[in-house]
């Protein structure tokens, strides 16, 4: 099956940015795209001088939620405070992540606790509703939702084609 979706939106301090694969299982499998993804992460997390960080994960007990935070860990990135946020039906529930069990929360109580990074993988409702209030607050948000495919104001940034724009 070929994957072909936007999954990550990117605030910077003027505009988002939206990562678009054409077909990720050319590279290596399904899996392709959330290597690429942690790379997107990774490249602000060496930007900002190496320290741990607040990371949201918007859809942390879905599957590809739970892969996110996989990624996170094997990888060791460097999280200071996990912040899993989910709908009001999971709130409570917990998250193991870095052998820790970690609060699921509300989204608005997710803001409150200011997270530096979210990454969003739960849906273009759930992305439409708070990827923007959570990018107002100061949080670069990585979206994994077609919610922002077509937004007029969003740079599409396709892997194969024109990822050099990513370091302008």
């Amino acid at each position: 099956k070929e994957i072909n979706d936007v999954f990550c939106v990117l605030k910077y301090p003027c505009r988002y940015t939206a990562i678009n694969s054409i077909n990720p299982s050319v590279n290596g499998g399904v899996f392709f795209w959330y290597l690429l993804l942690f790379f997107m992460v990774m490249c602000y997390f060496w930007s900002r001088k190496c320290h741990s960080m607040k990371v949201a994960v918007v859809g942390a007990p879905g599957m590809v939620g739970q892969i996110m935070l996989d990624c996170l860990s094997q990888r060791s990135f460097p999280v200071s405070a996990l912040i899993p946020v989910a709908s009001e039906q999971s709130v409570g529930q917990v998250v193991r992540f870095n052998n820790r069990d970690w609060p699921i929360v509300s989204p608005a109580t997710a803001l409150e606790q200011e997270p530096e990074i979210a990454l969003f993988s739960a849906g273009a409702a759930v992305s439409e509703q708070w990827a923007e209030k959570f990018a107002d607050s100061g949080c670069r948000v990585i979206d994994n939702s077609s919610f922002w495919r077509m937004h007029p104001e969003v740079k599409l940034i396709v892997p194969e084609i024109n990822a050099g724009v990513l370091t302008k």
